[in-house]
C-alpha cells in the first residue's frame, strides 16, 4: 500500500493512501494507532481480573483487560507488567508467569495497529479501588461470573471477549 499524505496528525493520526485493488485505482484513510498489549488476568484461584473504568467514547463504564499503549522502548512484557502494576497495583514479583496467545489486527479496516494479548497467571487477589487515574476498581471473577457478565452484554470489548474465549476454550 501507498502512502500518500497525512490527514491529521494528533494522538490519533489519518493518512489519506492510494493503490490499486483488482486493477482500479481506490483512494482510502487509514487511522494510525499505536498497538498495544492486554492479558487476561488469572490468579492462584482461578479467578479472571477485569478492571473497571469510564470510556467517553461510549459513554459509560465498561469492565475490560488490563491493557495498554506500547508508547515507549520498552518490550511488550515489561509494558504489560507496568500497565497490570498501574491498573491493578498487582507488583511485577507477583505475576508468576506471562504467556503470550495471540497477535491481532483491532480494526483491520481501517488500520494497521496490532494487539498483542497475553495471559498473566498471578499470585491471589482480591477486589479493590485503585489509585489509577483511568481505572475505578478491580474486580476478581469465577468463570461463572465472567459467563454472565458476557451473557448479560456487560462485556463488549474485543479484547476482553477474545480473553474470554481463549479461557473458555483452555478451561481455565
Amino acid at each position: 500500500m501507498k502512502r500518500d499524505r497525512l490527514l491529521y496528525d494528533g494522538y490519533l493520526k489519518i493518512e489519506e493512501t492510494k493503490d490499486v485493488i483488482k486493477g482500479k485505482a481506490v483512494k482510502r484513510e487509514r487511522l494510525i494507532v499505536a498497538d498495544s498489549v492486554a492479558a487476561i488476568l488469572i490468579d492462584e484461584n482461578g479467578r479472571f481480573g477485569l478492571v473497571k473504568q469510564y470510556r467517553p467514547t461510549v459513554d459509560q463504564y465498561t469492565y475490560e483487560l488490563v491493557a495498554g499503549t506500547c508508547d515507549k522502548e520498552m518490550s511488550d512484557a515489561d509494558i504489560l507488567l507496568e500497565e497490570i502494576y498501574e491498573e491493578c497495583e498487582v507488583n511485577p514479583e507477583d505475576v508468576l508467569e506471562l504467556k503470550p496467545i495471540h497477535q491481532y489486527y483491532v480494526m483491520i479496516g481501517i488500520s494497521n495497529t496490532k494487539l498483542n494479548l497475553f495471559a498473566a497467571f498471578i499470585r491471589s487477589q482480591t477486589d479493590k479501588q485503585v489509585s489509577d487515574a483511568d481505572v475505578e476498581e478491580v474486580i476478581w471473577v469465577t468463570m461463572g461470573e465472567f459467563t454472565h457478565m458476557v451473557e448479560r452484554g456487560e462485556i463488549q470489548d474485543s479484547k476482553t471477549l477474545l480473553g474470554y474465549y481463549y479461557a473458555l476454550a483452555m478451561g481455565l
